[in-house]
């Protein structure tokens, strides 16, 4: 789980994953909790998935587009949660606790088009951030060109502090599916203006 707008970030850990039936996926891991203070202890992360619609996905790597293979409609619930994590303000230290629920959903509206629908809802409760946020977004995924147009709406209200509302506008091309892509998103609102371009390769 992370905040919005910031980009990914990785740990050292171990996660175990698998399905029960086609219809619920679930994954756990514990991870070294990379940039927690020195007492802080082992961070646990879990999400589950049950679909609504389709299959649950399998396999190492969960995409948010599954190019219109097969429809789906997917319902998760997601926890991380590492004690001790980091000091506050008055060098207390604060756990780090956030919960996730959400939706993803891809349905295929002709031969060649596919339209996807994602979005979640974030509780945070940490020395960073406190307080809720959300996205919701929408794509069309055009399987001739493989290219999908996107457009995302999103949402901070932390505890004590002002709304945010933002929107990002985005053009996607897949080189070869989910291994290597290539995209470019305008994010504008109550945040600074930017503009993002991106490469992924998975080898």
């Amino acid at each position: 789980v992370k905040l919005a707008n910031t980009f990914v970030w990785r740990n050292y850990g171990v996660a175990l994953h698998g399905n029960y039936t086609d219809k619920i996926a679930a994954r756990v891991g514990v991870f070294d909790g990379h940039g927690a203070a020195d007492e802080g202890t082992l961070r646990v992360t879990g999400h589950v998935v049950a679909n609504v619609i389709g299959a649950a996905q399998t396999g190492d790597f969960y995409s948010q587009n599954r190019f219109a293979k097969n429809d789906y409609v997917s319902i998760g619930v997601g926890i991380d949660y590492q004690q001790d994590a980091n000091m506050d303000a008055a060098t207390n230290l604060v756990d780090n606790q956030a919960w996730v629920v959400d939706v993803q959903s891809c349905v295929g509206i002709t031969a060649n088009l596919a339209v996807t629908v994602n979005g979640a809802w974030y509780d945070y409760d940490n020395a960073a951030y406190k307080g809720n946020t959300a996205f919701v977004e929408a794509g069309l995924f055009c399987k001739e060109k493989k290219t999908m147009v996107t457009a995302k709406l999103s949402y901070q209200d932390p505890d004590g502090g002002s709304e945010i509302m933002d929107y990002t506008l985005g053009v996607h091309y897949f080189l070869k599916g989910q291994n290597a892509r290539a995209g470019i998103e305008y994010r504008f609102g109550d945040s600074s203006d930017q503009v993002l371009c991106g490469l992924q390769f998975i080898l």
